[in-house]
């Protein structure tokens, strides 16, 4: 079984919503465990209400 869980992924998307840009993110599919079956959501900086984002230990906050 695959990690479906991508926190390097997660980071970098992060952080280039924190630097206003756009990010893809991926479907996942739990029955083969793959997440490029799918076409990736597009997610814009404005769809996005609130991040905290520490970047000393890299911890995010919701």
């Amino acid at each position: 079984m695959s990690d479906a869980f991508d926190t390097e992924k997660l980071l970098d998307s992060m952080d280039k919503l924190r630097h206003s840009q756009a990010v893809d993110i991926p479907k996942y599919d739990f029955k083969s465990y793959k997440s490029n079956l799918f076409p990736a959501r597009r997610v814009w900086f404005g769809d996005v209400q609130q991040i905290l984002y520490s970047t000393s230990n890299t911890h995010l906050c919701f």
